[in-house]
């Protein structure tokens, strides 16, 4: 055992108090030790808290740690490789060209409801002019940060200088970190300019940006990069978009029992994805209508509804650039039978395989079924 000399040293007190704090664990030991001797019922408890376990019990431990060990080394495997890592990057670029052009559209809808609006009587040209620089400024200033690194750093780093918890969830792939930080300020600066601030005087005034602005950014940041993890619905399942997102976390979370990740091994991936090609597509557009006719109503009777406006607006755009790309899929694979669903051609007769990049390879396979539908082929995919 340990003398009260060396027991002074590992918790750093001197050779007395070390000797009465043991001198307390051994009356204790001793008390232990006595009532275990009088109730048969009280060892058995003491034994199950404090002895070895069965090899039953050890069996089941050095199984759920295998089990964990061969998740981590497939996770790692996976993600270290150079092909995963470009994979990554041309499926954020597309996701970001999709961004840019939903940007646009619901920019210029916003314009036209800020020309239309009885508060711009008499101004409407220069609140047109105002509103198209603000969406230019929405839809490419991701591609401004990205181009300027140092910029993109420093900004970020002010940003969440008083609040860690977000940088850590944002920040923390090493990978992820050149995009997350050109969409995380590009987001803040459109939300600071949307409430009629500017980000860069707020900053230059030392001022705080409010939490409920970058938590958005945030969620933004992490939807664009496939990392959201989709939360529990804590005011009851209202929405079609609420309840699928209840089932994400639902699902996410199951993925984290042992096993689940061979399964799922990025369940999170999964469900951004699932609800990136519902946004992008005509549902995610009808969705956003039915928000914008009920904004539209609570705005008339005075309750509000800006907010389920925008989000319809928002909901509308996504939804019209996913169904224009599943159209242009649908002609390329209805003039390109000649080649596999996920093969897209180059100009010197080469392929691409599109079957691991996102949105791509979804998108082409939904256009080649629908295409071999109306040629009188048989579907492969």
């Amino acid at each position: 055992g340990l003398t009260p000399d060396e027991f002074a040293a590992a918790n750093k007190l001197t050779v007395t108090e070390a000797a009465q704090v043991m001198q307390q664990y051994s009356a204790a030991s001793k008390v232990l030790k006595r009532m275990s001797e009088i109730d048969p019922e009280f060892k058995k408890q003491v034994d199950a808290l404090f002895e070895k376990p069965d090899e039953y019990v050890s069996a089941l431990g050095r199984l759920g740690q295998g089990i964990q060990t061969l998740e981590r080394e497939s996770k790692a495997w996976i993600v270290s490789g150079i092909g995963t890592t470009v994979r990554n990057v041309i499926g954020t670029s597309v996701g970001l060209t999709y961004n840019s052009a939903a940007s646009l559209i619901e920019g210029s809808l916003y314009t036209v409801g800020r020309v239309l609006d009885g508060a711009a009587s008499g101004k409407r040209i220069e609140t047109a002019k105002n509103s198209l620089g603000d969406t230019m400024r929405d839809a490419f200033g991701v591609y401004g940060y990205m181009a300027k690194g140092g910029l993109s750093t420093e900004v970020t780093d002010t940003l969440l200088q008083h609040n860690p918890a977000l940088r850590s969830n944002i920040l923390n792939v090493a990978q992820d970190a050149f995009f997350r930080k050109a969409i995380f300020n590009a987001s803040v600066e459109k939300h600071m300019r949307r409430a009629g601030l500017d980000m860069y005087e707020v900053i230059a005034e030392g001022k705080t940006i409010p939490a409920s602005v970058l938590k958005e950014a945030a969620d933004e940041t992490l939807k664009a990069t496939f990392s959201y993890t989709p939360k529990a619905q804590k005011k009851g399942i209202q929405t079609f978009e609420a309840g699928a997102e209840a089932a994400g976390n639902l699902f996410v979370k199951a993925a984290e029992f042992p096993g689940g990740s061979l399964l799922a091994t990025f369940p999170r991936f999964m469900s951004n994805a699932i609800a990136f090609q519902y946004r992008y597509s005509v549902f995610g557009a009808m969705s956003g209508a039915e928000d914008l006719a009920q904004g539209a109503l609570l705005k008339a009777g005075s309750s509000g509804g800006d907010a389920l406006i925008r989000k319809g607006q928002q909901n509308i755009a996504k939804g019209v650039v996913g169904t224009a790309a599943l159209a242009a899929a649908y002609d390329y694979r209805m003039n390109n039978q000649d080649t596999e669903w996920y093969n897209m051609k180059n100009d010197d007769g080469s392929t691409i395989d599109t079957r691991a990049i996102f949105p791509l390879g979804p998108t082409l396979a939904v256009a080649d079924f629908m295409a071999k539908r109306k040629l009188g082929l048989e579907p492969k995919t």
